[in-house]
């Protein structure tokens, strides 16, 4: 099918690279771009233009993404919806080794990590090494009964939060208006929001991480296959 942009904003420029979360990144002009070109409302919008036979599959109502989408979305799919019914829900992924990988590329570049008769000088990040001992500090945060969010951690400013809210609830009332009036609706998806807010759409203040004494010590003792 021809495609174009069809009007759709230029995205705006990216920072530098590496490890990073949404709240290292987003701006104003970010969420402007995302909810008028590609996130869902924006994409249903341009698709709607030559289809009128649409299917939602709404990740709220805590169904198994998979299993739904084989067993309801697709219209002849027995075996790939049998098979999804017996392998059960995915693993789910929350994004926690971001945190803890943010935290070791911190103490990797602060010198923490450096040892006797290693480079040390050229501070690379090699993804075994950094995942490897962002396992190691997953484990210390464990044991200490702490999760990946009891961090210090530096979230959104509130006027960005308030308007990528009201973004997200526009386009939710506009794909799925029954759920959304519904007891579920709008209620759950605010109290959603605002668990995200504290915890999802932060990120790590790895900074505050590793001044902390106990952090420090345990990354100059820790064995790691830094070069």
């Amino acid at each position: 099918r021809r495609r174009s942009n069809g009007g759709v904003a230029t995205p705006p420029p990216r920072g530098p690279s590496g490890p990073r979360r949404v709240g290292q990144v987003m701006t104003n002009e970010m969420v402007d771009y995302y909810w008028t070109s590609i996130y869902s409302l924006p994409t249903f919008r341009r698709y709607a233009r030559h289809f009128d036979d649409f299917r939602f599959i709404n990740l709220h109502d805590g169904r198994d993404l998979v299993e739904t989408f084989f067993c309801e979305s697709l219209p002849s799919a027995p075996r790939a919806c049998a098979a999804a019914r017996a392998l059960g829900a995915p693993h789910n992924h929350e994004g926690y080794e971001l945190t803890f990988r943010l935290i070791v590329a911190g103490a990797r570049r602060r010198g923490i990590l450096d040892r006797p008769g290693r480079k040390n000088k050229h501070k690379t990040l090699a993804h075994k090494p950094i995942n490897d001992l962002a396992e190691k500090v997953r484990e210390r945060q464990t044991s200490l009964k702490k999760g990946p969010y009891d961090f210090p951690m530096a979230c959104m400013h509130p006027g960005l939060l308030q308007k990528i809210r009201e973004k997200s609830l526009a386009a939710e009332e506009a794909l799925l208006p029954e759920f959304f009036r519904s007891p579920d609706g709008r209620a759950k998806l605010l109290s959603e929001f605002d668990v995200h807010a504290r915890t999802r759409l932060c990120d790590v203040n790895a900074s505050a991480v590793l001044e902390d004494p106990s952090w420090v010590a345990f990354f100059a003792s820790v064995e790691h296959d830094f070069p």
